[in-house]
C-alpha cells in the first residue's frame, strides 16, 4: 500500500520460447502485499494490439488491474505474430497452442503450481480450444467469450484476407478509428480515443495466414465435447456470432460444471464495450468460487 493507503500494483514483463522455436512476450500484474487467491492467463482477442486489450491505460477498462485489485495475478501473453511477441511468417492455430503451453509452463514453474485459470475470448478462445486437446489438468477454471466454435469465419472480410495471402502479403495494419466498428454495439468515446491513440502510436501489424487453417479451427471445435474443465460461456446479445453456435458449444461441452451467459447490450468484443462491468463482475465470480 502506498502512504496514501492505494493499493500499489506491480508490473512485470516476461519472455518465453515455444518448442518451436518462437519468442512469446508478455506480461503480469498483481498488488503489492495482497495475497494472491489465483493466477489468471488472458488471451486476446485478433487484435495487433496483442495482450494491451485487458491493460488500456484507462479507469474502468483494465481488466488486468481490476483481477489484480480482487487479489488475483494477471498475466496477458501476445501470440505468435502479435503485440510484442516474434512474427514468423505463418501463423497457426497449433502454432498459438504452443503458445499458450510456453506461457503456462512458464508460470507453473515460477510460482510452483499445477492449475492457473484462463479467460480467453474470440481468437484466444479458439487458441486455447486448440490447446485444452492434451493439456486439460493444466487449468484451473476456464472462461470463453466470443468464441466461433463451429461457424466458420466467412464474408467479404475473409475473403478479402485469402487475396492478400495469395498475392503473398502475411501481415496487416491494425488501423485506428474512432468509429466502433462492427465488433462493439455501443463503445464510450474516451474508450474509442485511447484505443484509436495507442494503435497511431505503435502502428502495429497482425497476421493474417490462420484464414487459411480452417483444419486448425475444426480441431480445437472437436476438444470442446472432450472438456472437463469448468467453463463459463460468455456472449453479447449483439455479438456476430451466431447465437445457436454460442448454444450448440455450451451443450457439447462435457464439464460438469458450466454455464452460459448472455449478456445485453453488448457486442463481440464485450470487454471493451460499454456495459463491459457486468462481464467483469461475471468473471471474478466465476474465478472467484
Amino acid at each position: 500500500m502506498t502512504d496514501s493507503g492505494k493499493k500499489t500494483v506491480v508490473r512485470e514483463t516476461f519472455e518465453v520460447t515455444t518448442d518451436d522455436g518462437v519468442k512469446i512476450s508478455g506480461s503480469e500484474k498483481c498488488v503489492e502485499g495482497m495475497d494472491i487467491k489465483g493466477t489468471v492467463l488472458l488471451l486476446h482477442p485478433m487484435n495487433a494490439l496483442g495482450h494491451i486489450y485487458w491493460d488500456i491505460p484507462l479507469e474502468g477498462y483494465n481488466f488486468m488491474e481490476y483481477l489484480a485489485g480482487h487479489g488475483f495475478r494477471a498475466i496477458g501473453m501476445d501470440f505468435r505474430g502479435y503485440g510484442d511477441s516474434e512474427k514468423p511468417e505463418w501463423v497457426t492455430w497449433e502454432g498459438c497452442s504452443k503458445d499458450v503451453a510456453a506461457v503456462v509452463t512458464h508460470i507453473k514453474n515460477k510460482y510452483g503450481i499445477s492449475k492457473v485459470h484462463v479467460v480467453a475470448t474470440s481468437f484466444g478462445a479458439t487458441s486455447v480450444a486448440y490447446f485444452l486437446g492434451k493439456n486439460q489438468d493444466s487449468i484451473d477454471r476456464l472462461v470463453l467469450s466470443g468464441y466461433m466454435y463451429k461457424q466458420m469465419p466467412g464474408g467479404p472480410i475473409a475473403e478479402r484476407m485469402k487475396e492478400l495471402i495469395d498475392k503473398g502479403k502475411r501481415y496487416v495494419h491494425e488501423k485506428p478509428s474512432l468509429e466502433p466498428g462492427p465488433e462493439l454495439y455501443d463503445a464510450e468515446p474516451e474508450l474509442m480515443k485511447v484505443w484509436s491513440g495507442l494503435i497511431k502510436e505503435k502502428n502495429p501489424t497482425r497476421p493474417i495466414t490462420h484464414f487459411l487453417d480452417p483444419e486448425g479451427r475444426e480441431k480445437a471445435a472437436s476438444h470442446i465435447s472432450l472438456t472437463k474443465v469448468p467453463t463459463l460461456f460468455i456472449r453479447g446479445d449483439h455479438d456476430l456470432n451466431k447465437q445457436d453456435d454460442n448454444l450448440n458449444c455450451f451443450r457439447d461441452c462435457r464439464s460438469q460444471e458450466k454455464a452460459f451467459m448472455e449478456v445485453g447490450n453488448i457486442g463481440h468484443s464485450l470487454w471493451r464495450d460499454r456495459m463491459h462491468r457486468v462481464v467483469y463482475r461475471a468473471v471474478l465470480g466465476w474465478l472467484s468460487d
